[in-house]
Parts: structure tokens; sequence; C-alpha cells
């Protein structure tokens, strides 16, 4: 015989409490799979206490070791509560989550199917729609059937919608429970765009180009004509070729048929140079007088080039990258474009400039330098699409932000602000000189925009 030694043995228990319960249909029969998610009440964030299980072929599920406290339970079936005949929970809190404790040990979750809209999208002349959208939710059948799940109750507005087919807005009320049969839901044909596009001047027809309108494209013909099918209400019209300039046409209800007069699109081509070396690489920017960005293109090796382009007064600026110290800089050029006109335009990066401190009254201010007279506008109005390619300030010491080797020209100073709802803008104008050490004391006159 072996000695017997005494032994100690620690058993674990498991901390918290288990929930569990059932999930059936109303007739009473388990549902299987039937996805259960609980969170702990009061409680966000990533580290939120959550349990996640299924239910199994008998309907049955159960979650284990729950901290103490309030939870909600739900469930991911496409279906809704049946509140009355539903059990063992604290409360129902909507009709897919209930409120479950300790003590709630065997639920009883009665879910019923959610009722149904059905029906069918069909033409004008009665055949059927295959492809649409209720509600911006994407269907697709051969008969233009469907059926789709009703949310909620009470009176709701759904959408439909196909490509070449105009919007129809339908006002349905939704009873608890009960299914809804639309029968045909018509849509009406959209008309289309017909008409030519001539070139400015000579009226001859512009074969090739791209006619765009309400997502739709249609190329031109030998005679410039061109159909466009199915456009939208107060659709905008764009007209591309590679040798002529782009042209924007609104579409008006009362007329289907236009015109288009292209005028032949200018060139503007150069090149990039830093002390005789060619500039890697970059952006070049062709804005307006007032400021907005017509053109933009990247450029390699030095050269850029610019096409289809209108005509008019224009600014150039160029913007390049520096991968060892400061980036360079380039004086700001103005240009003047003609109708199918060529023009060379070439950049020197400038050695010296002048170099800009501004004082600023805040912390996480915005200050920008653009080249030009800008004036003052918020986010909706467009203000980040047309600062870009201006010159940023560098923050160099408490309440300082610098600009150095600033090209010389007229200028817009823009200081940003930004809230979580709003945005506060100041502008000014600025001339900075060819070079020297410039300070400015900022002093805002906020003006907010909301975002």
């Amino acid at each position: 015989m072996h000695d017997l030694e005494a032994s100690e043995v620690l058993f674990q228990l498991e901390e918290g409490w288990s929930l569990s319960g059932q999930v059936v249909n109303q007739e009473g029969k388990p549902i299987e799979g039937a996805r259960l998610i609980a969170s702990r009440e009061g409680e966000s964030g990533p580290r939120k206490p959550s349990a996640e299980t299924k239910s199994g072929a008998d309907g049955w599920f159960r979650m284990a070791r729950l901290p103490e406290g309030s939870w909600i339970l739900g469930s991911n079936y496409e279906s809704v509560l049946d509140a009355e005949a539903s059990s063992g929970m604290d409360e129902v809190v909507d009709p897919t989550h209930v409120r479950v404790s300790r003590g709630c040990t065997d639920v009883r979750l009665v879910l019923r199917a959610r009722p149904q809209i059905r029906g069918r999208v069909v033409r004008e002349d009665g055949h059927p729609i295959t492809l649409f959208e209720i509600s911006h939710q994407q269907l697709r059948h051969p008969e233009g059937r469907f059926s789709v799940q009703a949310w909620g109750s009470g009176e709701q507005t759904l959408y439909f919608r196909a490509p070449g087919f105009s919007t129809r807005s339908l006002q349905v009320q939704l009873r608890e429970g009960k299914d809804l049969e639309l029968g045909d839901v018509v849509l009406k044909d959209l008309p289309g765009v017909s008409g030519r596009v001539l070139e400015a001047g000579t009226s001859a027809p512009i074969a090739g180009a791209r006619v765009e309108v309400g997502g739709r494209v249609a190329p031109t013909q030998r005679d410039g004509s061109f159909t466009v099918e199915g456009v939208p209400e107060r659709a905008l019209l764009t007209v591309t070729h590679p040798d002529y300039a782009s042209v924007q046409v609104p579409i008006r209800e009362d007329s289907r048929e236009v015109s288009v007069v292209l005028e032949p699109g200018a060139r503007l081509e150069g090149r990039i140079s830093l002390e005789g070396v060619p500039v890697q690489s970059g952006s070049v920017y062709l804005r307006s007088e007032q400021g907005g960005v017509v053109a933009t293109t990247g450029f390699w090796e030095g050269h850029y080039a610019l096409s289809a382009l209108a005509s008019g007064r224009f600014v150039v600026q160029v913007v390049a990258p520096s991968d060892e110290g400061p980036a360079p800089m380039f004086p700001l050029r103005q240009v003047e474009l003609t109708p199918g006109g060529k023009v060379t335009l070439d950049f020197t990066a400038q050695v010296a400039g002048a170099a800009l401190e501004v004082f600023v009254p805040e912390r996480n201010l915005e200050v920008h330098l653009f080249p030009g007279s800008l004036p003052l506008m918020g986010p909706k109005q467009g203000l980040y699409t047309k600062i870009v390619g201006s010159y940023i300030g560098k923050p160099v010491r408490e309440g300082v932000v610098r600009f150095s080797r600033v090209p010389a020209g007229h200028y817009t100073l823009f200081a940003m602000r930004r809230d979580e709802d709003v945005t506060s803008v100041h502008r000014e104008e600025l001339e900075i000189p060819s070079e020297g050490e410039l300070s400015f004391s900022l002093l805002p006159q906020w003006t907010q925009y909301a975002d």
C-alpha cells in the first residue's frame, strides 16, 4: 500500500451571472441562428462590457459570466418583438430590445416577421423596369417586382428611382404587423437632350466631343450632333474636347434642344528650373483673377503643359516640394491666353525672397497666404478649394508663424480657427516686397461660418 498524502484543492467559481432563454416565432416554434447581442446599460466606448451568441436548433441560448448590472439584450434577426407574448425580462425597451438583469434566467423572446411592402415598378406603357431603387435600397427583378421590409408604423414616404426615369415619391400608411400591397408603381421616362456642338467663329461642326449630362455620356457625330436619353431635371450639360475649351450649359425645362459653341483651346507650357537645373516634380496652378483654380497639372523633369484652356487673363503659380532643405519658391506670373493660342512661360526658382513673421494671438490658428485678392468666404462657399496651393505659415515659436522666401506680389492673408461645427475666418490683404524681413501682428475680426 502507498501512503496517502493530504492535498488541498481550490475551486474557482464563475464570477457574474448567467442569462439564458429561448427565441421562438409567434407559433411557438424555435428560431435557429438568431444572433443575440447584450451590452451593459449606461456604459460606452471600446471597453464597454458586451456578450454575443446565437440561438441553437431548439431556439435556446445562454450567456455566462455577465458582470452585475442592468443589460440591454437584442436580436438582429429580421423580426420585431411581440412585447405581449415575450416574458422573463425586466421590460421591453423598444421593438427590438429588452432590459435584463440577474434573476432573468429564462427569457422567452417571441419574434414576429416584419411586415412587407410589395409591388411592381413599371414604365408608363406597363413594361417592367428591372433595375431600380426604393429609398436607397437597390433592387433587381426581371418583372420589376419587389418585396421590402417595412420599418416602423404610421405615415412614411417611399422614394422610387431608376436610371433614365423621374423620381417618384409615395406616401404610405404602415400598420403594425400588416403587409402593404402597392400594386404597380409607374415611373415616367425622363426626356432626352439633343443638339449640336459647333466651333466658335466658323460654326463648323465638331466631331468626337464628349457630352455628359446627368451621369450619362454621348459623343458628337460628324455633323456635331448628339443625343443623350433620360436626362434629369435641372441638369448641367458639360462638353469637352482635347482641342477646345470645355463648356457647361444648364438644361432648361422648356427646351431640350441645345446648341453649344466651343472656343479653340489655348495651350500653356514651359520649363521649371532651379539654378539652371530642371526641378524634378511639382504642380502648376492656373488661377482666375478672382483666385479660383481653373486648371492644374503636375510636372516632371522640369516641364509642364496645359491644353484646352479658355481664353482670358490668369495667374500662374508653381509649387514644388524639396527632399532636403526648404522648398524652392517661384514668383507668380500673369498670362493672357487667346483662343487657339500657344504661350511659353518659364519659371526659375528665386534664391532670395521676403520673409514674413505673423504674430498670432491664439493657439491652433491656421494662417495662409493666398496669391492675389480673394473675398471673405467660408467652407461652404469653397474656401478650402480656393486656397489649394496657398502658402501655409509654419509655427517657429509660441505665438509666431513664419513664411520664408515669399515671392513678391499682392496676397490675401487668411486666418482660420476650426471648432466642432463652426469655422471662424479672418482675411486682409498684404503687399509683399521682393526681399527683406517683415513682421505683422494679426488682430482677427472673426466671421463665423457653419461647416
